[in-house]
């Protein structure tokens, strides 16, 4: 979108500044690019102004939307990053607490060196 508007903006300001430096003062015989429009009167070259500066705002419209669509990408983008990263952030440190908790159970479930567990008997002697 920005380079159709840039390409459009710049056709139509060389376009405009060729007519008005080729036909200074002149309303008859207008000439662009060294050839004749085949148009005479003021109102004609009034017509071929008024388009001509419409294609300029139009192209620069073209650039200024192109632009903010991209910065809102780019904003849209960051807030996903740094959404992501805080969500890893916060997974990480759940598994770092699962892990503790994990062997905390893991030592309260092991019986005590020299007993055989809950349950279990003492072997006798005879």
């Amino acid at each position: 979108m920005v380079v159709i508007g840039l390409v459009l903006f710049f056709a139509a300001a060389v376009f405009g500044l060729d007519v008005a430096d080729k036909n200074r003062f002149r309303t008859r015989d207008i000439q662009a690019f060294g050839d004749s429009l085949g148009v005479s009167g003021a109102a004609h070259l009034y017509v071929i102004g008024a388009i001509t500066g419409a294609a300029l705002v139009l192209g620069l419209g073209l650039i200024l939307a192109g632009l903010g669509r991209k910065g809102a990408k780019a904003r849209a983008r960051h807030h996903e990053r740094k959404t992501t990263e805080a969500r890893e952030s916060e997974l990480s440190e759940l598994r770092r607490q699962n892990a503790e908790l994990g062997q905390e159970l893991g030592s309260r479930n092991e019986p005590p060196a020299g007993s055989a567990g809950p349950g279990a008997t003492a072997p006798t002697t005879d």
